[in-house]
């Protein structure tokens, strides 16, 4: 989705290339995330490359009088105005005009998107006005992303058993430890409903269990004997949030 973003920014100017810089999850430094180009030449391919091997520190960010207070701008000719901390790489790469916009989340800075044009570019205020108002969805999508991949983490590396079903009982994502204790691959798990592997003297209790989910009840620390890859039955120890 970012990637597209950027692309999609990038064809709205009808410009050479598109950064998207973030932050850290320690919001100690700065690196290119993601870059859209309309066709890498050996100069810009050298500055991309070159680009992707920063780390733009947050305190040499507060430093820079061009990116101190948080505000776009828009620079007509690089070669006149060397606002940019890598103005002189990126006329090399025969870049001319940029457009540099911060993303912001609750007043704090989370990263930035540089626009960059081979030709001069005067200040087009419709295009300007448009590409800052973009930053604030954007901003609000990036912080989304982060939510999900640190979600997506925290379930695969868990060390506990993690599995998400739906109202008709079928698993629809299991973790690796899950995988792992009970000797099975995704493909014999996802989508098979979970009545199947639970043991038959537990299944009236799965079917109270479940009348307790539709009340939205919080269940924790429910025995039920879960059948292995092998055939053999595990006792688990359950938590289930509705």
């Amino acid at each position: 989705k970012l990637d597209n973003a950027i692309a999609v920014l990038r064809e709205f100017m009808d410009w050479e290339l598109g950064e998207l810089w973030l932050f850290s999850s320690e919001h100690r430094y700065s690196m290119l995330e993601s870059y859209s180009a309309r066709q890498l030449s050996p100069e810009l391919k050298a500055f991309v490359e070159s680009s992707l091997q920063l780390k733009i520190t947050i305190d040499s960010i507060a430093e820079m009088p061009a990116y101190r207070d948080n505000i776009p701008f828009w620079v007509t000719d690089l070669r006149e105005n060397n606002f940019l901390s890598r103005s002189e790489q990126a006329i090399e790469a025969n870049m001319r005009a940029t457009v540099a916009l911060p993303l912001l989340k609750d007043n704090r800075l989370i990263g930035g998107v540089f626009l960059f044009s081979s030709q001069v570019q005067e200040l087009h205020h419709v295009q300007f006005d448009i590409l800052k108002g973009v930053m604030d969805i954007l901003a609000s999508e990036i912080e989304h992303q982060k939510t999900i991949d640190q979600y997506q983490r925290f379930f695969e590396l868990s060390g506990d058993l993690l599995c998400i079903g739906d109202l008709d009982g079928r698993l629809r994502k299991v973790n690796s430890s899950f995988l792992e204790v009970l000797g099975y691959n995704d493909e014999e798990l996802l989508g098979r409903s979970y009545y199947g592997f639970i043991h038959e003297d537990d299944k009236e209790k799965l079917v109270n269990i479940n009348q307790r989910l539709l009340l939205q009840e919080e269940l924790k620390e429910l025995e039920l004997r879960f059948r292995k890859a092998n055939g053999s039955y595990i006792w688990l120890s359950w938590s289930v949030v509705y």
